[in-house]
């Protein structure tokens, strides 16, 4: 899969606009302007990206259990903190912690009123680090603030079909 980053974007527009702006005022505006969007969206509010793109938002969904054969909950790992747990010695090697809340919060990219052809080729996925070992990328500061607090993740529209 073809990632765009910053690089690439200020190399296409150094071509297009003949600017001789340099490369690190041009990736400044591209971060402040990505925190202030981002935080944004966890605050609960859409982003309508120009040219008819969409918008991005924050939704919650009901969690979609599964049963296996025998009729027990089929539940998901939570893989992040199973291997903390394990690490710390807190948990044993053949154990594992579940999801077990009812709901959970993700970003959304819908396509509703997009106008333009093969956007369907396109995958939208927030950074979780923007690209440094850190806790500042999008996704990392979205689940900070939705587990910071339980009635956080309240602010959020929820979507009317089970996400699997």
């Amino acid at each position: 899969m073809l990632q765009v980053q910053t690089k690439d974007s200020y190399e296409y527009y150094k071509e297009k606009n003949k600017s001789e702006i340099l490369y690190s005022v041009y990736k400044d505006i591209i971060d402040v302007l990505n925190f202030k969007v981002t935080s944004e969206i966890i605050k609960g509010e859409k982003f309508v990206m120009p040219y008819r793109l969409g918008q991005i938002y924050a939704v919650r969904a009901d969690r979609a259990f599964k049963l296996n054969k025998i009729g027990k909950p089929k539940m998901l790992i939570d893989f992040g903190s199973t291997n903390k747990l394990k690490k710390e010695g807190k948990l044993a090697k053949d154990k594992f912690v579940y999801y077990t809340s009812p709901e959970y919060c993700f970003i959304k990219w819908s396509l509703a009123g997009a106008r333009v052809s093969g956007i369907f080729a396109y995958v939208f996925k927030p950074s979780k680090t923007n690209g440094v070992e850190s806790k500042v990328g999008f996704m990392n500061r979205f689940y900070s603030f939705v587990n910071s607090n339980e009635l956080n993740s309240l602010i959020y529209p929820k979507e009317k079909k089970k996400i699997k």
